[in-house]
């Protein structure tokens, strides 16, 4: 769902649409790059979501309330992933994040030994 005040201050509401804005205050300027494919590929969450644009200019979506994660790119989507429990149930999936590798150090896993 899109909520928000339009220019003129009246509340406006779409259902089943959700989008990402980036507003650049440089120029004053919002803009929607995901929109077209958010519509197409049916991305939106009416309760809740989150999203993050990556360095490369590609965005982060978790649409919460279908418990899904996808990456995405201005044309399409990059993959998907559907938190499914079993064939019929999705699990929960609740302030997932995207980290890229410099904000991860995963140099410990170099020195692990397995001791069996």
């Amino acid at each position: 769902m899109v909520r928000g005040y339009d220019k003129a201050g009246n509340l406006f509401v779409e259902k089943d649409k959700s989008d990402i804005y980036i507003y650049d205050p440089s120029t004053d300027t919002v803009t929607q790059p995901y929109s077209s494919v958010m519509q197409r590929e049916r991305i939106a969450s009416l309760t809740q979501g989150r999203s993050r644009v990556l360095a490369n200019g590609d965005a982060y979506v978790e649409q919460t309330d279908s418990a899904r994660m996808l990456r995405l790119s201005e044309t399409g989507v990059r993959w998907e992933y559907v938190n499914a429990v079993s064939e019929n149930t999705v699990g929960a999936l609740h302030w997932s994040r995207y980290l890229s590798d410099s904000e991860v150090d995963l140099s410990w896993l170099e020195n692990l030994t397995c001791n069996q």
